[in-house]
């Protein structure tokens, strides 16, 4: 039994009601799916951003404490403890954003930040010790008695030029710590001491040369330190600049890039989705009225023919009651 005229326009407003009701309903879900796409581009984007600062900041923590002084060893220090403090690269790790190779990364990265920042401290506060100026710290020290001696010694020139070859080669071992050149300090300071001897002012100056030279072993002594955490500064500055360089390039290269063509595929699946359900929507819609028409179209004959006959004076039934739809209101 065929639907009527009516029935199929109910028809067709009821699809074209549940078709967009459906469209409404699948767009929901799309938007979902975008955003949760779109978010994950974005933090990953922004994990990578602060790897990336990481490294600049970094770089200006070393520029800052190769230039440190006393007037700028607070704010060196501020910066130092700021990025300690950081959780940037903890918060990373426990991100379920990232894949094992990431977490790896992060893992290596959280690793060699803290030795790094320690062996940064460490050197700030050997730099304290040594002597930040002339005028302070273990150097302080010593040319507060270079001066003193130099002060005395200025009387006889032949000593005086003597000790200004000892403050050559002091200027020259704090430039270049090393074994080697710690000698040669020390034995010009020897040689000038013999020089002394040989003239009989040993008792008059050799005390001064003595508190010259106790003076000197503190010196000594941090600028190897110091020389040694420089050596270490320098490969752990080169394993954690290539670790954080390794990290941002694999979350640039690879899963910001996923996560981006992820968020691509969504919208062009669902764009692909709603173009294929529209022109199913349509069809579907253009078949009802396409009945419609044709429905209407035949009823209209039957019509204009009967009265053709009942105009011709035949009021007989022309015996297609028995093929007519009773559901139609035409018939």
């Amino acid at each position: 039994m065929g639907l009527s005229v009516r029935q199929k326009l109910i028809a067709t407003l009821v699809l074209v009601c549940t078709g967009y009701g459906a469209f409404g309903f699948y767009a929901i879900i799309n938007i979902n799916d975008l955003q949760e796409a779109s978010y994950r581009a974005n933090a990953l984007s922004d994990m990578t951003t602060t790897v990336k600062d990481l490294e600049v900041d970094l770089l200006k923590l070393e520029q800052s404490v190769a230039s440190t002084n006393g007037s700028n060893m607070a704010s060196v220090a501020e910066e130092l403890e700021h990025i300690k403090n950081s959780d940037a690269l903890d918060q990373a790790i426990a991100s379920p954003l990232l894949d094992q190779q990431a977490v790896t990364l992060f893992a290596t990265n959280s690793e060699l930040l803290p030795t790094y920042l320690q062996t940064i401290e460490q050197r700030l506060t050997l730099m304290t010790e040594l002597g930040l100026s002339a005028q302070e710290g273990a150097l302080g020290q010593l040319n507060q008695q270079a001066s003193s001696v130099a002060e005395q010694l200025s009387m006889l020139e032949a000593f005086a030029a003597g000790f200004n070859q000892v403050r050559a080669q002091e200027k020259e071992f704090l430039v270049f710590p090393s074994p080697a050149q710690e000698q040669v300090w020390l034995a010009a300071l020897a040689s000038l001491r013999q020089q002394i001897d040989q003239v009989g002012f040993g008792d008059v100056f050799n005390p001064l040369l003595d508190s010259y030279q106790q003076a000197t072993r503190p010196v000594i002594d941090l600028s190897f330190e110091a020389a040694q955490l420089t050596q270490q500064l320098a490969q752990l500055r080169q394993d954690n600049a290539i670790a954080l360089e390794q990290t941002a390039t694999y979350l640039q290269s690879s899963l910001v890039t996923k996560a981006q063509q992820q968020a691509q595929q969504t919208a062009s699946a669902a764009r692909r989705a709603m173009i294929i359900g529209g022109i199913v929507l349509a069809v579907l819609v253009g078949i009802i009225l396409g009945t419609v028409v044709v429905s209407l179209n035949r009823n209209l004959g039957i019509i204009l023919a009967r009265l053709k006959q009942v105009a011709n004076g035949d009021l007989k039934d022309s015996g297609e009651q028995q093929t007519r739809n009773s559901n139609d209101e035409f018939e």
